[in-house]
C-alpha cells in the first residue's frame, strides 16, 4: 500500500477538508479526533515543515485526554504517553530517517495493539512501515496562521465518527 507524502495527493477517497484560521482550531480538530479514537487506529500526519502536524498531535493527545503538551519527537523518534482512558499513545516522527532499514532501532512492532493509537509525522520518510492504516491527514498552509486539513480514508471504518466533520462535531 502507498503512503502518502508531502510531493503529490494520497491516491485514497478524501473524506473531509477544514480550514483553520488558527492554532487553536487546529488543536480543536485534533481533540475531536482523539475523542473519537478508541484504540488500534493509525493515524498518519503529513505537510512540509511549520504546517502543524505536532499542533494538530497535541490536540489529539487532548482529546485522549492527555495532560500537559506534547513534545516533538523529531530527534527520539519515539515518544509514548499514557491515556487515562487506557490507551497508549505513540507518536512517531520519521523526518530524521532515511527509509525503512532505520526502523529496526525505533520499536515501532512494540506499539500495534488495540489499546494503542499511533501518530506518524512524515511517514513518506519510511513507506514500508504500515502496511494499513486507518486514516491519513495532510496539513498545508494557505498563508502564515490558516491550514487546510484534508483526511483521506485509509482503514476506517466508515460508521466511525472519524469520517466526517460531522462525526467529529466540527
Amino acid at each position: 500500500m502507498e503512503i502518502p507524502i508531502v510531493s503529490k495527493p494520497p491516491p485514497f477517497p478524501l473524506l473531509w477538508e477544514y480550514r483553520s484560521a488558527s492554532p487553536a482550531q487546529t488543536i480543536r480538530v485534533g481533540r475531536a479526533i482523539g475523542r473519537a479514537c478508541r484504540g488500534g487506529e493509525i493515524i498518519l500526519l503529513d505537510g512540509p515543515l511549520g504546517a502543524g502536524k505536532t499542533c494538530l498531535a497535541n490536540g489529539i493527545a487532548r482529546g485522549l485526554n492527555i495532560e500537559g503538551p506534547l513534545i516533538s519527537p523529531t530527534y527520539v523518534i519515539l515518544r509514548t504517553y499514557a491515556s487515562p482512558r487506557g490507551l497508549k499513545l505513540h507518536h512517531l516522527d520519521f523526518y530524521r530517517l532515511s527509509g525503512d532499514d532505520d526502523l529496526a532501532s525505533v520499536g515501532l512492532e512494540d506499539c500495534f495493539g488495540e489499546d494503542a493509537v499511533i501518530l506518524a509525522e512524515w511517514p513518506g520518510q519510511c513507506p514500508g512501515a504500515f502496511e494499513e492504516f486507518t486514516l491519513a491527514l495532510r496539513l498545508e498552509p494557505l498563508d502564515e496562521t490558516v491550514r487546510r486539513i484534508r483526511a483521506y480514508a485509509g482503514t476506517v471504518p466508515s460508521a466511525s465518527p472519524l469520517t466526517s466533520l460531522k462525526g467529529l462535531g466540527l
